[in-house]
């Protein structure tokens, strides 16, 4: 099920507005959150979520937003732990991009966690 689908054409602060913005508030009230680019190869998705530095783009506007909300809990009393993972499939072969060293993951269907990818 998804929360949101994005046309070709929309551009990434409205891809950033409809989607991970709205997600900060249950991200940060605890519930895990994911966000998922599928397109065809070549067709822009790295550029898209990571951008640069002159040129921020979803993936940096969302941590910009995730960091300025976790410095206004702070600053109220609350504690925050941040864990992120960023993967990527290709060719059915699941990447760690956190940490490229290393064999690929592989996708598992767990009896408690349901589908989770593992190191082996």
């Amino acid at each position: 099920m998804f929360d949101h689908v994005v046309g070709e054409h929309k551009k990434d602060k409205y891809i950033f507005e409809h989607t991970n913005k709205e997600m900060l508030t249950t991200l940060l009230d605890g519930c895990n959150c994911s966000l998922f680019a599928y397109c065809a190869t070549g067709a822009g998705k790295t550029f898209t979520m990571l951008g640069s530095k002159e040129c921020p783009r979803v993936v940096s506007l969302t941590a910009i937003e995730l960091y300025r909300h976790i410095d206004k809990r702070r600053s109220e009393g609350h504690s925050c732990d941040v864990a992120v993972t960023y993967l990527e499939v290709y060719n059915e072969v699941v990447r760690n991009l956190l940490c490229t060293i290393g064999p690929s993951l592989v996708v598992r269907d767990d009896q408690d966690k349901g589908v989770a990818i593992s190191n082996s």
